[in-house]
């Protein structure tokens, strides 16, 4: 796929072209819509890439790259509902993918969900342990249910992981003032 290297090259436009043209040409398959709907994406071409995405799914209906993107695209639009849909039928086919269950944690705390968003990410982090942003979050959720004691190992993780993330250390030194409050 000459388009997923123009991609990999960060010429979107030019992969965008080549994909398309190779659509036009074959009719396409599930990968390479999924490959147009990145170059969409890419590009800031949202609602583009949500069809080019949905038109994957709909020659694959599992397609793990379609499902996770379609997520980004629908949570970034606000479609939160949407967006946790993908990821839950995501992990359905593999449970074992952390990102995913990093995405889901986040559309969960968007939605307030607090308890189901620290199951998430807790997953996440017991696939993938140097997920910084999972760990990030995981104590973020555990400080939103007042419980800090529970949060500062997984802040303190994150923020060794990312040390040069101002909010992990940022949300760590809360953690810890709200420990020494209490």
């Amino acid at each position: 796929y000459l388009g997923v290297l123009f991609h990999q090259k960060d010429d979107h436009a030019g992969a965008l072209d080549l994909i398309g043209r190779a659509i036009r040409v074959s009719g396409g398959d599930a990968d390479m819509h999924a490959n147009r709907g990145e170059a969409l994406r890419a590009l800031g071409r949202s609602a583009e890439a949500k069809a080019a995405y949905e038109a994957a799914l709909a020659r694959t209906p599992d397609h793990p790259a379609a499902l996770f993107n379609l997520g980004i695209v629908l949570g970034a639009g606000g479609d939160l509902a949407g967006a946790e849909m993908c990821y839950r039928r995501l992990l359905a086919r593999d449970p074992e993918a952390a990102e995913a269950w990093f995405a889901l944690g986040n559309m969960l705390l968007a939605q307030d969900r607090l308890a189901d968003a620290e199951g998430a990410f807790a997953k996440a982090v017991a696939k993938d342990p140097n997920l910084a942003e999972a760990h990030l979050n995981l104590g973020i959720a555990r400080l939103a249910r007042s419980r800090p004691a529970e949060a500062l190992p997984a802040l303190e993780r994150a923020a060794a992981l990312a040390s040069a993330t101002a909010s992990a250390h940022v949300q760590l030194a809360a953690a810890l003032a709200t420990l020494h409050r209490s």
